[in-house]
């Protein structure tokens, strides 16, 4: 019994798992009534466990209990105490979940029987078997016309029952799902459900009465019902239904704006939705016609997967491809635009082109996006299309021909360049339409890119005189003066380039160049030997701008002014500054040189190294000799005694094996090793600096940053790469983090990994990294290597060129010579021994190129290939 009443308490409870074990523990030792009351409550708690077919069996085996009694007592026993009883507590309750038993097990047939032999009285039991009764028939998906009937025919036997809402709502469902559809009777249903205000599917209710409403066409009506289902339940799994019948409830009352808002929506919302198609037709030219970009990709962008056919779809492709370049997503807009000029132009190689509505918009469009995503073959490839082929003049001619100048030129074809250019200004000159209404957004860009072709060719005269037309006020004005500057300055109009940059500083206090145009002014001024006023310059650039691209080289010429004011000490001490502060300058092997030219800095080494070994000449506590052996060693190497300072580094290693200072002795002595090219000796140091627990996070930057270069060097590839990786994986933000990610894919490109040095110099050339120093340069030329390596020869000489033509690169004279080799010997792998020969002679005859070593290599190529 106490088992019994512990199931009893935990079905009270509803915990179903803990009630099972104690009915079935305590029915081994129950009898007569008692037996037949845990037999039913465990029947009751399987079948709401979901034990179907154990609660079947419970539920029959109780049934039976009450006209055949106990079955484990014999007959004959009538009349004792433990007889079974001839009447059972909960006949029918115990007959309605068997037969929801039978309907979960899907016995139909059985199902059907049992709730039909329930459902004849009034009572709740009756009402509640009646609304399962007719789920036997919704549930087999065949037969909504006998549920509704059994439901219809109940609601007034049932009207006052608590399961009137339940009836009458899976009375409205049948109607709605039968063959032929009682929407105005499912609505009166709906509205009887939703006036008793208890129903626990409110949410539903609403819904479908909004969807009936629709169906007899009352779409107000319908309107305010789907406003009034998703402001009470904008999170049900009905919500999409609303979301779409709400917007064409608004599209069928000619509500079009609404109509799109609320089909964006449903859209944003319905992902998996049917009417998702629907929605997206009915909205997508509405929201591209009134400029909502995002709304009309929402709706549109999915179509084109579908690929649907007729002429309703004619202009899908370019809507959503200006829908994504009117949001400047370049990439995205490409393939969409490419589709539907595609459409159009068959053959792009003998392109016959018939103008069409937006034909013009999306050759132009591809050309912007494919530039914007750094495909400028491509970008003239289209602009092409609508200069040469249009077969009218379109409104956007102007800007296409402003643009293949201008991508002309950045490509090195100059003489397109200024076809294009002269084409567009001479048109301009004409003032009739397309360019009277449109060539003026394009002029300034003419203007300043014909600046640049000028510029590339030298003519730096007529290229200031280009860039002088630019209005100050235009995007292009600031970058086009500076420009200018630089055009004077080449072209040795030294009197007008010393009055222009200070009027540049006066005039753009904000120029994003502004640390330049300083320095410039500073460069002006010496060229006119205005010594004060270029140490000014030069002064502020260091002071104010330390760290723009330039401030190594205006220390530089600061120092230089300084010694033509016999100013040696001030020179020295900006020397000192040039080489503390910009450690990896191209300009420090000169620097270091015109030092010793000054003969100061060796001198006071001299002096500290005399000083300091006179004071350990009696010095006997080796706690204080330390020290001073320390200061010693490194004022050789402050002199550039690397090999006196190495071995004293390498004595003090071993002197004192326990130091706190061990990490920097090792340093400095793989230092000075690498200075007297003793790199393996030199590695082996950084490896062990490298490996000190605890080190200085300073120095261990610069142990491993050391490591990974010696390594290099000594042909330890793989080590390499992997002190690299660790580089950058625990010095992200280091000054050093470009020379490690550079180092790292010439290590793996050394190590016969061409690929997966591509992507580490990619990554020195874009993002947030993206900036022209050594490492670009460098980046680029090695990429291209590795593409030769790879014999993608039209891959490299691309890069090759990139590094040639692009002006970011005019301060990297030797790279530029070395790329234009390395085209010449990728066309000489390609057979192509006449254009070979004339980039060979392209770095020799240019004025400055021709001084670079790759000019010699270049000569020596000529004659190999002149003598066969």
């Amino acid at each position: 019994m106490a088992a019994y009443l512990q199931g009893q308490s935990h079905l009270n409870l509803k915990e179903y798992e803990k009630a099972e074990p104690a009915f079935v523990a305590a029915l081994p030792g129950m009898t007569g009534p008692d037996a037949a009351e845990c037999r039913y409550q465990l029947g009751l708690a399987r079948f709401l466990l979901k034990k179907f077919d154990l609660a079947k069996s419970d539920l029959e085996t109780y049934l039976k209990m009450g006209v055949h009694g106990d079955p484990k007592k014999k007959k004959g026993n009538k009349g004792k105490k433990d007889q079974a009883p001839d009447t059972l507590a909960h006949v029918r309750e115990a007959k309605f979940y068997l037969a929801r038993c039978l309907l979960e097990l899907e016995d139909y047939k059985k199902a059907d029987q049992k709730f039909s032999e329930l459902a004849g009285e009034k009572d709740l039991l009756a009402a509640k078997a009646t609304l399962w009764w007719a789920r036997v028939f919704s549930r087999r998906q065949d037969d909504y016309d006998r549920s509704a009937e059994i439901l219809g025919d109940s609601i007034s036997r049932f009207n006052r029952s608590e399961v009137i809402d339940d009836i009458e709502f899976d009375y409205a469902n049948a109607l709605m799902a039968k063959k032929q559809p009682d929407w105005k009777k499912a609505s009166d249903a709906l509205a009887h459900v939703e006036s008793r205000r208890k129903f626990g599917q409110m949410a539903e209710v609403m819904a479908q009465r909004a969807t009936c409403l629709h169906k007899i066409k009352d779409y107000g009506n319908s309107l305010n019902w789907t406003v009034n289902s998703l402001s009470k339940f904008p999170d049900h799994s009905m919500a999409g239904d609303m979301r779409f019948l709400r917007a064409e409830n608004l599209y069928l009352l000619n509500r079009g704006d609404e109509a799109a808002k609320a089909y964006g929506e449903f859209v944003k919302a319905g992902k998996e939705h049917p009417n998702l198609l629907a929605a997206q037709m009915r909205m997508s030219q509405v929201h591209h016609n009134a400029k909502r970009w995002d709304q009309a990709l929402a709706s549109a962008r999915p179509l084109l997967g579908k690929k649907p056919n007729g002429s309703l779809f004619a202009q899908l492709s370019f809507l959503v491809g200006d829908a994504y370049f009117r949001q400047e997503k370049w990439k995205e807009s490409i393939q969409p635009l490419e589709d539907f000029v595609g459409e159009k132009i068959k053959d792009r190689k003998r392109p016959r082109v018939t103008a069409g509505p937006n034909l013009d918009t999306a050759l132009i469009q591809l050309a912007v996006a494919h530039d914007r995503n750094d495909e400028m073959e491509k970008a003239l490839e289209n602009l092409l299309l609508l200069t040469d082929h249009y077969p009218e003049e379109s409104p956007h001619l102007p800007m296409a021909l402003a643009e293949q100048g201008r991508l002309s030129y950045l490509t090195g074809d100059l003489k397109r360049a200024r076809g294009a250019m002269e084409r567009f200004l001479g048109k301009d000159k004409e003032n009739k339409d397309p360019f009277r209404q449109t060539a003026p957004a394009q002029r300034s860009r003419v203007h300043y890119y014909f600046g640049w072709v000028e510029a590339t060719e030298n003519k730096h005269e007529q290229a200031a005189e280009r860039f002088a037309k630019v209005p100050v006020n235009d995007s292009l004005g600031p970058d086009a003066a500076f420009q200018r500057g630089i055009a004077l300055i080449k072209g040795e109009n030294f009197d007008e380039a010393a009055k222009h940059f200070p009027h540049m500083i006066r005039q753009f206090r904000e120029h994003e160049k502004l640390p330049l145009v300083i320095y410039y002014a500073g460069l002006s001024a010496t060229k006119k030997e205005d010594w004060d006023t270029a140490s000014n310059y030069f002064k502020e650039v260091t002071e104010k701008h330390p760290k723009s691209e330039l401030a190594d080289q205006a220390l530089y010429e600061w120092a230089w002014a300084q010694r033509a004011r016999k100013r040696d000490k001030e020179a020295t001490a900006l020397y000192e500054k040039l080489l503390a502060d910009h450690p990896q300058s191209p300009l420090v092997i000169k620097v270091q040189s015109e030092m010793a030219e000054l003969n100061l800095d060796v001198g006071a080494q001299e002096k500290v190294i005399a000083e300091l070994t006179e004071t350990l000449k009696g010095m006997e506590d080796e706690a204080l000799r330390e020290p001073i052996r320390i200061q010693l060693a490194s004022a050789h190497y402050k002199k550039g005694d690397h090999q006196v300072a190495a071995v004293m580094f390498e004595e003090l290693l071993n002197d004192y094996p326990e130091s706190n200072l061990r990490g920097s002795m090792l340093f400095q002595a793989g230092e000075s090793r690498f200075r007297i090219k003793e790199t393996a000796v030199a590695r082996d140091l950084f490896e062990a600096a490298s490996k000190i627990r605890n080190l200085d996070k300073a120095l261990a930057e610069s142990a491993l940053m050391r490591l990974g270069e010696t390594q290099a060097l000594t042909g330890q590839q793989k080590e390499a790469t992997k002190t690299y990786q660790d580089f950058l994986s625990r010095f992200g933000e280091s000054k050093w983090t470009r020379n490690a990610r550079f180092g790292l894919g010439f290590a793996l490109e050394n190590n016969d990994k061409p690929s997966e040095a591509i992507r580490e110099y990619a990554k020195l050339l874009e993002g947030d990294s993206k900036k022209i120093d050594l490492w670009a340069v460098r980046a680029q030329f090695q990429t291209g290597e590795c593409y030769f390596n790879m014999k993608k020869y039209d891959q490299a000489i691309a890069r090759f060129v990139h590094l040639e033509i692009d002006k970011s690169f005019k301060k990297y004279p030797s790279w530029q010579a070395k790329s234009i080799l390395e085209i010449g010997r990728v066309l000489l792998a390609q057979s192509k021994r006449e254009e070979a020969v004339q980039r060979f002679k392209d770095i020799l005859n240019h004025p400055v190129l021709g001084k670079e070593k790759a000019a010699t290599v270049a000569r020596q190529l000529l004659d190999q290939l002149r003598a066969g």
